[in-house]
């Protein structure tokens, strides 16, 4: 190479490596936790009621310096209830740990006074009635940005004399749900906290990112909260959707955490794969409110996308569930930091970056809303009109007992939760090529704005149009309990269906009273339950590892594997026979069957080497 040009290039070459990097995405006042304030998430210049308490007046310091707890976050939301006249408190219910579920109520102070009157308005969809927003934080625990978020925009509403505010509290009642899985936030902020240390450590692999297991994403039983919408298995779920039910916001938006090495994420997510039964209509809706969240982060100079990633397919997250019962549900997702601060391949994020990044979200959702609520109002009307039930649902469903009552009736009891109508088949009747008892068949009509989701519960899909999933692609009720359901056509005669026919649950101790032992079928719904009783109770228990047959009220019958057998001298010492104190100990947790004899009539012998003794864990 010449040496004119040589020279040339050796400057270029060293300019580009003098050059320096480009700015971390956690820029001043938010690269450092311990020296943002309040005011520093919230828009410049924005004016505000020095009256209202600021969260760091309970929680003992500010928004991001540290992970507050979660008695703590409970205490300054009822004190800013306390002290403004644009909030109240409601605690909807308990987790199993026992930690209070509240929401906070914010509106202008006419609408808190007369809640229940702007509520049926809003529920009956009328002329002039307000919009109603929710916000879901950090149902996965260990996401913390979300709550702490949730913080920052209720001081915000309840504090700001903004003359935009205070229009958005005139025209909507907002709900703010800060800890949606507050047993798991618990778990995590107090590891965070543990781990954390004057100086933020941005290494990812800090002892702050190392959680423990079972980690704080999940709630008390280590279940995923946010595969809990449709099932309604814990206590958290059935008192939010309780709530929900009974509010029925015009938006939801969930709030979440993701991969450190992103950036934001707001919905419209992969448009191919979305329930089919979501109407068009809910995503032009979603795709507008996205323009204000773009906003939001054009004008904070952070990177975000859509369109990629996530999805609308399962309806029993918090972001999908909302869009088959005329709301928008929206989801939200930030790169999660774990800690006080992270080094990614975007550059170094901090937690009060990703706070407010969330902030922003949550404010860019009330400004658009506010800004499209003639949309959404109408959208709900629609809805409610039954404008949006797909043309190609049946009828209506039914489903038997799959011969366990107990099967049934914990089926029927989400299907309630879930606000739908639950009918008993008083006649027999026959889908498809499935015959139907009568007395143990019910029956759910896909009618009205609930049709979608109610066929969502039961269908079964076995075709996607996609070659990816996010994660869950099938959860039909039926496979879930074990019960046999099938689509209807037409809907039977008003005379054949009953509304108060329930599955009635044989329980107790039958079988004669000077019984040899006993026997708790394992295909019974309730038999977990059971045997953990009995064991609690100090009950030897036993299982069967084959099938047997034994004698039963001078009948053989016969027992699949996995029946718990208990013997006569199993049962600990105490006044009356030994059935009179398991059916106190059982009382209606389940069924024990009493046997004539230990000689089978068939298979093993209840003293076999094959029934194997059950210890307690």
């Amino acid at each position: 190479m010449p040496q004119a040009l040589l020279v040339p290039l050796l400057l270029v070459l060293f300019s580009t490596a003098q050059a320096a990097p480009p700015p971390d995405p956690a820029a001043p006042p938010f690269d450092d936790p311990s020296a943002v304030r309040l005011e520093d998430y919230l828009p410049a210049g924005s004016p505000h009621d020095d009256a209202v308490p600021r969260p760091a007046d309970v929680l003992g310091h500010e928004i991001g310096a540290a992970h507050a707890r979660h008695d703590l976050v409970v205490a300054w939301f009822r004190a800013l209830a306390q002290a403004s006249d644009r909030v109240h408190v409601e605690e909807i219910g308990r987790t199993h740990e026992g930690r209070p579920q509240i929401v906070a109520y914010v509106s202008a102070p006419a609408h808190i006074d007369a809640l229940d009157a702007r509520r049926e308005a809003h529920l009956a969809n009328a002329p002039g009635a307000q919009l109603f927003t929710w916000h879901g934080y950090s149902v996965h625990g260990n996401e913390a940005s979300g709550l702490q978020a949730s913080m920052v925009v209720a001081w915000h509403l309840a504090s700001s004399t903004d003359p935009e505010v205070l229009a958005w509290l005139d025209e909507a009642v907002i709900l703010i749900d800060p800890s949606i899985n507050p047993d798991g936030y618990g778990r995590y902020a107090s590891w965070a906290n543990q781990s954390a240390g004057r100086m933020p450590v941005a290494d990812p692999d800090h002892r702050s990112r190392a959680e423990p297991w079972p980690g704080g994403r999940t709630n008390h039983y280590y279940f995923d909260l946010n595969r809990d919408w449709l099932l309604l298995q814990h206590p958290e779920s059935r008192n939010r959707v309780a709530f929900l039910r009974a509010h029925r916001p015009h938006v939801m938006t969930d709030h979440h955490e993701m991969g450190a090495d992103n950036t934001f994420f707001f919905q419209p997510g992969v448009a191919t794969r979305w329930h089919p039964d979501i109407p068009e209509a809910n995503r032009s809706l979603t795709a507008a409110l996205a323009e204000y969240h773009a906003a939001a982060f054009d004008g904070a100079g952070r990177l975000y996308y859509d369109g990629e990633s996530f999805d609308d397919f399962y309806p029993g997250k918090g972001s999908t569930w909302p869009d088959l019962q005329g709301t928008v549900g929206i989801l939200f997702e930030q790169a999660g930091v774990r800690g006080d601060a992270r080094d990614t391949a975007q550059g170094r994020i901090t937690f009060p970056m990703a706070i407010h990044n969330h902030v922003l979200v949550s404010l860019s959702t009330i400004r658009g809303a506010v800004a499209l609520r003639e949309e959404l109002k109408a959208y709900r009307r629609d809805h409610d009109a039954g404008a949006f039930v797909p043309d190609d649902l049946p009828a209506a469903w039914i489903f038997d007992d799959g011969g366990d009552p107990g099967r049934a009736a914990a089926m029927i009891e989400v299907l309630e939760g879930q606000g739908l109508e639950v009918f008993g088949v008083r006649e027999p009747l026959r889908a498809g090529t499935l015959d139907f008892p009568a007395d143990r068949s019910w029956l759910v009509p896909l009618q009205g704005p609930s049709a979608a989701l109610a066929d969502a519960l039961f269908e079964t899909m076995t075709e996607f149009g996609d070659s990816t999933f996010y994660d869950v692609s099938a959860w039909s009720l039926p496979h879930a309990f074990g019960v046999r359901a099938a689509p209807v056509a037409r809907l039977p005669p008003v005379a054949a269906l009953d509304p108060a026919l329930r599955p009635v649950r044989p329980t107790g101790v039958v079988g004669a009273a000077d019984a040899v032992a006993w026997i708790l079928p394992w295909d019974d719904f309730a038999a977990p339950g059971a045997l953990h009783r009995l064991q609690r109770a100090g009950v030897r228990t036993r299982v069967a590892t084959e099938p047997f047959a034994v004698p039963v009220d001078g009948e053989v019958r016969s027992f699949e594997r996995g029946a718990v057998v208990v013997h006569a001298a199993d049962v600990p010492a105490g006044p009356g026979r030994p059935a009179e104190r398991l059916a106190s100990i059982l009382g209606d947790a389940g069924l024990l069957v009493g046997v004539d004899s230990a000689y089978g009539g068939a298979g093993v012998d209840l003293g076999s080497p094959r029934v194997r003794p059950l210890t307690r864990s």
